[in-house]
């Protein structure tokens, strides 16, 4: 059965409650649905929501088209998970006291960055998957919630690709509605891990050279006097005044990642031009693994301008290990925990 925008469906068992748009799952689930009705109808729907069905509850809606009268089924399931919205018509109107009700999932204004998984409402006149990956809704597009979803880092360069491959994995979903249509975000796969890291190995998913060599091979501009640069000995005493963070600062491309002050400290003295390439290093290539290795003890050890990194577990198991050929990095051994999507040091732990 096609039902139009234009229709009007009367609620069965809740007199007096209309329904004029509403978009669903493929297994009927509420998504988004515009109710009308007198403000007495209309609290008694929100009053029935709030029970059990034992008490007289509501699980499902049946809906039923005023021309028609074809009928169909919304599942409420769990109604915590439907947020609510009223407003009312102005009083100077031919129908009197009546109230509009917005019920929708709580992952159109709050994704569920724990689940990965996020939901965008689009209007009518967006009817199919390309349009609205195409576009964009209060200057936020379908690319952009992915990437907050995400819990890996994603660079724009990989917006195609990963667009196609979320497509094709059920990743992103398409539904039609009434009025209204969604998509869905959903990244909770066990997959999206070994998708990335076969591109990456492969090379579908490019990273910037600037990233690949981790450090300028220039030399010359770490040449200079160390005028105004911190000694080895006053970054770590400074570091050691860090045992709580009062800000919180997100990785300039990898937005998943966050780090403390005692990071940014380390990222802006470490060295003549800064230490932000070491951030890049850890948000590139280690965070990635935090879900497979949720707490990682980064180490940089500084000697003769070389770095060597090096990642453990805590326990003393190695995971991950790079050596840097030139750096001013201070001279020193440098360790930072990561863990929770936060990068600190351990006195901030």
């Amino acid at each position: 059965m096609t039902f139009h925008a234009s229709n009007l469906f009367e609620v069965d068992d809740m007199q007096g409650v209309y329904a004029d748009g509403f978009v669903t799952d493929e297994a009927a689930h509420l998504l988004f649905g515009s109710f009308w009705g007198r403000d007495t109808a209309i609290q008694g729907l929100l009053a029935r929501l709030s029970l059990p069905t034992s008490e007289g509850g509501l699980y499902r809606l049946k809906l039923v088209d005023c021309d028609s009268q074809s009928s169909r089924v919304l599942v409420i399931g769990d109604a915590e998970r439907l947020a609510k919205l009223t407003g009312r018509m102005p009083k100077a109107n031919l129908f009197g006291d009546v109230v509009q009700l917005w019920l929708y999932d709580n992952q159109v204004l709050s994704p569920d960055l724990g689940a990965r998984r996020a939901l965008r409402l689009l209007p009518a006149e967006v009817d199919d998957f390309n349009a609205a990956l195409d576009g964009t809704l209060a200057g936020v597009s379908v690319w952009d919630l992915v990437k907050a979803v995400c819990h890996l880092p994603l660079l724009d360069a990989w917006r195609q690709d990963m667009l196609d491959l979320a497509q094709a994995q059920g990743w992103l979903k398409f539904y039609t509605g009434v009025g209204v249509n969604a998509l869905a975000v959903d990244l909770d796969s066990d997959q999206l891990e070994a998708q990335i890291e076969e591109r990456l190995l492969s090379g579908r998913l490019p990273l910037p050279q600037e990233l690949v060599a981790g450090v300028p091979s220039a030399a010359p501009v770490l040449m200079e006097a160390q005028g105004g640069r911190l000694s080895s000995g006053q970054l770590e005493q400074a570091l050691r005044g860090f045992t709580g963070t009062e800000h919180w600062f997100r990785h300039a491309f990898v937005r998943a990642m966050t780090y403390t002050d005692g990071v940014q400290f380390f990222a802006e003295q470490g060295g003549a031009q800064g230490a932000y390439w070491f951030l890049d290093i850890v948000a590139t290539e280690y965070f990635p693994h935090l879900q497979r290795h949720p707490f990682q003890v980064v180490e940089v050890e500084v000697n003769d301008s070389r770095a060597a990194i090096r990642v453990e577990d805590g326990n003393g198991q190695a995971l991950f290990s790079r050596d840097i050929e030139f750096t001013d990095l201070q001279t020193g051994r440098w360790r930072f925990y990561l863990t929770d999507n936060v990068l600190l040091l351990p006195s901030e732990y």
